[in-house]
């Protein structure tokens, strides 16, 4: 029986070293192949993983919607009307600092603390106003 011309016998590593044990399986140790059932692709599953995965907000996507927010009330964005509610809005945590109070002192305490940032907030916007109406007015 001619040997294929690749194999060399006694020669590199196929036939270096010999058959060093054999083992046995008994008749109740092995297993058979699974019942037989329809099964989908196997890419199926595996592609709603991936629509899963890639539905999921990404970094970009959430600096994206940070940047656009959805803006319910367009009205805000004149700067009359929101200065407006900036400043009923530091008026309304004043007073609901005022009312917890009594039942809930560090909660009023992180309101007023918010009550405060926008009077600063607000102060500084009129410096800014009065700012640039002093580079317009030459």
């Amino acid at each position: 029986m001619p040997v294929h011309p690749s194999i060399k016998v006694d020669h590199g590593p196929f036939f270096e070293r010999g058959i060093e044990s054999i083992t046995f399986k008994h008749a109740q140790e092995t297993e058979g192949l699974p019942d037989l059932f329809d099964l989908p692709p196997p890419d199926a599953a595996r592609r709603q993983q991936l629509d899963e995965l890639l539905a999921l907000p990404t970094l970009d996507s959430l600096i994206d919607h940070m940047l656009h927010p959805t803006i319910p009330d367009r009205e805000l964005l004149r700067p009359q009307k929101f200065a407006a509610v900036l400043r009923q809005l530091q008026a309304d945590f004043r007073v609901r600092a005022a009312e917890l109070q009594p039942s809930d002192p560090a909660l009023a305490k992180v309101i007023q603390r918010a009550a405060v940032l926008l009077t600063d907030e607000v102060g500084l916007r009129d410096l800014l106003h009065d700012y640039r109406s002093a580079l317009l007015q030459g």
